[in-house]
């Protein structure tokens, strides 16, 4: 079988639009009164994607170790304030908290996935390490966001049981166990779902990309299963270091809740 990409041109760009206008076309009918935002969302879409294009293929051409990891840094920068924004409550030490549990969570598997599994070489060869970087640290912030929020609402909905334990004589970790297990298990839902149904609901963006750009279909499925054992274990990392981080901050140092953190 022949594998050729096609390059879309620019009518072929402008001819998508019809799908916006079919969007919009629905919203307006069902007065889902979303017109504004899908239309700045789209042209968002379009201007980062082009721009991000660009300087992908800038940072390619100029394959050096610095910029690479001052890319990636400012990403990490990026996707720790964007999964702050999505939490309930925010408190002191918030923001290097999500930044350090996401930066661990992509420093491990970009290190494992790249250097242990695919072997590159160079270490920092653009080509590999900032898509797959790219991806690791998309699912950590979702990971990390999640968790968090849902932390945030266990501790508040529990908090009698919680303070009953702390007047018990335990200590705040054992208090929070259950609130701790609840959030890692919501944040990593979505991940276990995507994987009980990969294949055979839908076919995966990298891997679709991938044969699409001529990639055998076999080998595409082997960097696939690759890319969703990956992402689980950034998701997992993640979630347990914000949780664990995070939970200090809700309690003293004489084992009591902050309560104006839920007020």
């Amino acid at each position: 079988m022949n594998y050729n990409l096609h390059d879309p041109g620019m009518t072929d760009m402008l001819l998508t639009g019809l799908l916006v206008l079919l969007t919009l076309t629905l919203s307006v009918w069902e007065r889902v009164e979303l017109e504004r935002k899908l239309i700045i969302a789209s042209f968002r879409t379009v201007v980062q994607l082009i721009m991000v294009g660009y300087i992908i293929e800038y940072i390619f051409h100029l394959n050096r170790w610095y910029i690479i990891l001052f890319a990636l840094s400012f990403m990490v920068l990026i996707a720790a304030q964007a999964a702050v924004a999505q939490q309930k409550k925010k408190f002191k030490g918030l923001y290097g908290l999500m930044g350090f549990s996401i930066f661990i969570g992509t420093f491990l598997t970009t290190f494992t996935v790249t250097f242990v599994i695919f072997k590159i070489d160079p270490w920092y060869n653009p080509v590999y390490l900032i898509p797959l970087a790219g991806m690791i640290l998309g699912n950590s912030m979702n990971g990390g966001a999640l968790a968090g929020e849902r932390f945030y609402s266990e501790v508040n909905s529990g908090m009698d049981r919680i303070e009953t334990l702390l007047i018990l004589g335990h200590d705040y970790k054992f208090a929070c166990k259950d609130a701790k297990r609840e959030a890692v298990r919501a944040a990593m839902i979505p991940t276990i779902n995507s994987m009980m149904t990969v294949g055979i609901v839908a076919l995966p963006g990298m891997m679709t990309g991938q044969i699409l750009a001529g990639v055998h279909p076999v080998v595409a499925t082997k960097y696939q299963i690759i890319v969703m054992l990956m992402l689980a274990a950034t998701v997992t990392i993640t979630a347990v270091i914000f949780v664990n981080l995070s939970m200090c901050r809700y309690f003293t140092k004489e084992q009591q809740l902050k309560k104006f953190l839920f007020t």
